[in-house]
């Protein structure tokens, strides 16, 4: 069964870390499979805004 951190921070009422709670419940006999964090896999990608634009000056088409 997969569930996020948040959800179950929520009912744990806890501030600890994931690695915190995964030890936690492998102790009570609930056995942690693996840990996912989605945000690895969009390390790679960058966000920026653009400021401004204008015409490129070898093509109609295009701006820079």
């Amino acid at each position: 069964m997969k569930f996020s951190l948040e959800w179950l921070c929520e009912y744990l009422d806890t501030e600890a870390g994931v690695a915190e709670i995964a030890a936690a419940l492998n102790a009570i006999g609930i056995e942690v499979e693996g840990i996912e964090d989605p945000a690895q896999k969009l390390a790679g990608f960058r966000v920026a805004r653009v400021l401004a634009a204008a015409p490129h000056p070898d093509a109609d088409k295009l701006q820079v």
